[in-house]
């Protein structure tokens, strides 16, 4: 069987958002929709039938395809608003983004914006305002909580590590993590050796 080498876009018919990959495959009509992070999501979002794919071009090696996938998904092509893809074609790997601060701002920017709307969506919060603020949290019936150093001296006390003191007061991650473990070590009778 015939491998083949495809040049393919995806268009969202909601949005009209594309994405142009290349894909090898033995049939031409195998179903693939893409691999793409954002794209993948959208396809979750917004649902398969709502996509169109076209193949573009088929070529019977790998080197001619990366050619014109490189050709095609250009730098020009990566920052368009309307573009799902998020690294240069061809073989060229994760460089554009590692390397182009402004492009890494503004792909951060744009999923940060549908997270909040996730959330928005989620929680029913209505104000147009950024989602990280105090009345939006309250709005939202979220609860941030603020745990006294009292507190976190009580549960260290109680537990033998750590993690644990965190666990047991909703807490998890780096910062925290550094938190407890300041108030740990000024404590004179908690054993600096405490299990992490």
């Amino acid at each position: 069987m015939e491998t083949y080498y495809t040049i393919y876009k995806i268009t969202n018919k909601i949005n009209g958002k594309s994405y142009i990959g290349k894909h090898k495959t033995k049939n031409l009509e195998d179903g693939y929709m893409g691999s793409g992070k954002y794209l993948k999501r959208a396809i979750e979002k917004h649902g398969i039938e709502n996509f169109r794919k076209e193949i573009l071009f088929v070529y019977d090696n790998n080197e001619d395809a990366s050619k014109k996938e490189a050709e095609l998904v250009n730098e020009d092509y990566l920052t368009n608003e309307n573009s799902y893809n998020l690294k240069l074609g061809g073989d060229g790997g994760f460089d554009h983004i590692n390397n182009n601060v402004d492009f890494r701002i503004a792909k951060n920017k744009k999923a940060r914006k549908a997270t909040d709307k996730v959330i928005l969506e989620k929680y029913g919060v209505t104000n147009s305002g950024s989602l990280r603020t105090k009345e939006s949290y309250i709005q939202a019936g979220i609860k941030k909580r603020k745990v006294t150093d009292e507190r976190i001296i009580q549960a260290l006390n109680q537990h033998t590590n750590i993690k644990d003191a965190m666990k047991s007061l909703g807490y998890n991650g780096m910062g925290s993590f550094y938190r407890f473990r300041k108030i740990r070590d000024t404590l004179p009778t908690i054993t600096n050796n405490s299990a992490l």
